[in-house]
C-alpha cells in the first residue's frame, strides 16, 4: 500500500484521491506499456536465474527510478535482499561502505579489502539461506572508471555455479560511451542483459493518462480532446517527466478557470509558461505514432469463433477512451452551477436506463454530462459492482441488447464484469486473469493449453493483438474497454 502525501488544494478541488502527476518517481502507480512489460519480465527473469550483471539505459525522463523502484518492491515482495545506491558520486570504498549498509551488512572498516571481505561472507550466509541478493545502482552514468571496476569486481563473487550477487545499472545512454572504452571491456564483457527504455508514443500516452487519472482516483474528472493530447505528445516527446510537469500545471488552469475540460490552447499555455517548445521530427529512440493504428474490423475473428455478429456491433467496435473526449466542443458545466429542471423525456429514460442495472440516483435530475457520472456512480472499491462506459453515439444498444443511456458527449453503459477491468502488475496471479485468458480463447487469440492464471508477456500480447483486431488501443493491458468488448463476443457474456 502506497503512503498517501497531503494533495496541494488544487488537486483536491479537482476530487483527487492522490497526485495524478506528481513530478518524483511513483512506482505504485507505474504503468507498463507492452514494451516495458516484456522488459520488466526479462529483467526479473535475468535476476531470478542470477545471471550476474544487468544493464538499463533510457533518457531522462523517460522513467527509469521508476522501473528501478518497482523492480526493488517485486523483488522484496519474493523475499529477496535488496539494496539501493543513487548516490553515484560516492567512489571506492565510501561506495562499497553504502552498499554494504544499505544491504545491512557490516560497513565497518577502513580499507576496501575490509569491506569487500565483509560484504562476500554476508552474501555467502544468504546463498546458504536461499535468498537472492540484488544491487541497484541508479544514476550509474555518474560512477568513474574506478568505481566501474570496483563494480566489477563484485560481479565477481560468486559461489558454485552461482553469482552471489546481481547487479543492475540503470543509467543515462552516456554510459555507453564509458563502457564502450577499450579498459573497459572486462566490465562489458559481462553485462548479460541490455535494456533501452523509450518514451510513450502517442497512443500509449493516451493510454498513460487514462491509467494514471483512475490510479489517482478519479478517471472521469476530466476530459482531454485528440488536439490536446497530439499538443502534448508534441510538446513532452512522451518523456513521462515533462508529460506530468505540462499536466500538473494544466490542472492548476482547470481551477482556476473552473472547467474540467483540458484544450489545446491550455496546453499551448502551460507549455509557454514551462519554456518548452514543442518537438521536431521523430522520437531518437522510435518513431511516433500519429494518428493511431488503422481500425481492423472483428468480424473475421467472430466467424472464426463460430459467433453471430449482432447488428448493433456492425456499424463501429471503436470504443471511445474516457479520457478523450470527442473533438466537437462540448460547453463545461460549472460545478457550482445550480441543477437545470431535466426534460420529463430524459427522465423517463433514465428511469428505464437504471431500473435495468440498479436503483441508480438522480431519477429527477439525470446526468447530461459524462462529467456527472463521474459524480454520482461511487467507485468500485467500495462495494458497487457497476462499471460506467463512455460509447460512441452511434451505438443504439450495448452488449446483449442493453440499453444505453443517452449523453452529451456519447452514450453510456453500464456492466458487470469477472474480468479485470485495471492494468494488472507483470507476474500477477489471480482467478480474474483466468477468466481474461479463457475469454481470449474463446476470442482465437490465445491458446487454452497454456492458461495459467499469470499476467505475463503471452498474455499482455494475446491481449495486444485483441485490441488492435477490435479497434482499441493495444496496450497490452486490462482496461474496461477491452472487459467491455470481451463480454460482447463471449458466449456467456459479461
Amino acid at each position: 500500500m502506497s503512503e498517501r502525501l497531503p494533495l496541494s488544494a488544487y488537486l483536491q478541488n479537482l476530487g483527487f484521491e492522490r497526485n495524478p502527476f506528481p513530478v518524483t518517481p511513483d512506482e505504485h502507480g507505474i504503468f507498463f506499456s507492452p514494451q516495458l512489460a516484456e522488459q520488466f519480465t526479462e529483467l526479473l527473469h535475468f535476476i531470478e536465474q542470477r545471471k550476474g550483471f544487468m544493464l538499463v539505459t533510457g533518457d531522462v525522463g523517460v522513467g527509469k527510478s521508476t522501473l528501478a523502484r518497482a523492480l526493488l518492491t517485486r523483488l522484496a515482495e519474493q523475499g529477496a535482499c535488496t539494496a539501493l545506491v543513487f548516490n553515484t558520486f560516492l567512489q571506492g570504498a565510501d561506495l562499497l561502505r553504502a552498499i554494504n549498509r544499505d544491504f545491512g551488512a557490516p560497513a565497518e572498516g577502513a580499507s576496501l579489502e575490509a569491506l569487500l571481505q565483509a560484504l562476500n561472507t554476508w552474501l555467502l550466509l544468504q546463498h546458504e539461506e536461499g535468498r537472492n541478493c540484488i544491487l541497484l545502482l541508479d544514476d550509474a552514468q555518474g560512477l568513474d572508471i574506478p568505481s566501474l571496476e570496483l563494480v566489477r569486481q563484485l560481479s565477481n563473487l560468486e559461489a558454485s555455479q552461482a553469482k552471489l550477487l546481481q547487479i543492475v545499472m540503470v543509467a543515462q545512454p552516456e554510459i555507453r560511451l564509458t563502457l564502450d572504452r577499450h579498459d573497459m571491456r572486462q566490465l562489458t564483457s559481462r553485462i548479460a542483459l541490455r535494456l533501452q527504455l523509450a518514451p510513450l508514443t502517442l497512443s500509449e500516452l493516451d493510454i498513460y493518462l487514462h491509467h494514471r487519472l483512475r490510479w489517482a482516483g478519479r478517471a472521469g474528472v476530466l476530459t482531454l480532446d485528440r488536439r490536446a493530447l497530439r499538443r502534448l505528445h508534441r510538446y513532452s516527446s512522451g518523456y513521462i517527466r515533462r508529460v506530468h510537469i505540462l499536466l500538473d500545471r494544466c490542472l492548476y488552469g482547470l481551477v482556476t478557470s473552473g472547467t474540467k475540460r483540458i484544450s489545446a490552447s491550455l496546453v499551448d499555455t502551460a507549455a509557454t509558461e514551462l519554456s518548452l517548445k514543442p518537438a521536431k521530427g521523430r522520437s531518437v529512440y522510435r518513431s511516433l505514432l500519429v494518428g493511431g493504428a488503422a481500425v481492423v474490423s472483428v468480424t473475421a475473428i467472430l466467424v472464426a469463433a463460430n459467433f453471430t455478429v449482432p447488428d448493433y456491433l456492425l456499424p463501429t467496435l471503436n470504443l471511445k477512451w474516457m479520457v478523450s473526449s470527442p473533438e466537437t466542443e462540448v460547453a463545461p458545466v460549472p460545478a457550482s452551477a445550480p441543477p437545470q429542471p431535466a426534460d420529463q423525456q430524459r427522465v423517463t429514460e433514465w428511469k428505464a436506463f437504471s431500473d435495468r442495472h440498479a436503483p441508480l440516483p438522480l431519477a429527477d435530475n439525470p446526468p447530461q454530462h459524462w462529467s456527472d457520472v463521474a459524480e454520482w456512480l461511487p467507485p468500485r472499491s467500495e462495494g458497487q459492482p457497476w462499471v460506467a462506459l463512455l460509447l460512441p453515439n452511434n451505438w443504439e444498444y450495448g452488449c446483449h441488447n442493453q440499453p444505453l443511456y443517452p449523453l452529451a458527449e456519447g452514450k453510456l453503459a453500464l456492466f458487470r464484469s469477472t474480468l479485470p477491468i485495471e492494468p494488472q502488475p507483470f507476474g500477477a496471479e489471480s482467478e480474474s486473469i483466468v477468466e481474461l485468458q479463457h475469454s481470449l480463447v474463446e476470442s482465437g487469440v490465445f491458446m487454452p493449453e497454456v492458461v495459467d492464471g499469470v499476467m505475463g508477456p503471452r498474455t499482455a500480447n494475446a491481449l495486444a493483438q485483441f485490441q488492435k483486431q477490435s479497434g482499441l488501443l493495444a496496450s497490452g493491458q486490462p482496461d474496461e474497454e477491452t472487459a467491455y468488448l470481451l463480454g460482447c463476443l463471449s458466449r456467456g457474456g459479461a
